[in-house]
């Protein structure tokens, strides 16, 4: 036979878990509607004016090729 401090120990550690599993639903839960709705729990996001710029690009390239600054010998093996 069990003893009665078993029993409750058995009867805690069943309250703990039931707890985390209606906690993690609960945070799951929240978790969805968030994404369901795009909002955050801050507010929704403003958007602010666009930003132009008018730059004129150069006449030519400021490099024309580009060239490795070391060479190297080839192995036999390749």
């Amino acid at each position: 036979m069990e003893s009665i401090r078993h029993k409750r120990v058995k009867m805690l550690a069943a309250a703990a878990i039931a707890g985390a599993f209606v906690a993690i639903g609960a945070a799951a839960a929240v978790a969805v509607s968030q994404q369901q709705t795009g909002t955050l729990i801050g507010g929704p996001m403003t958007v602010g004016q666009t930003a132009t710029t008018t730059t004129t690009p150069p006449a030519e390239p400021a490099v024309t090729k580009a060239a490795p600054p070391v060479t190297a010998t080839k192995p036999k093996s390749f």
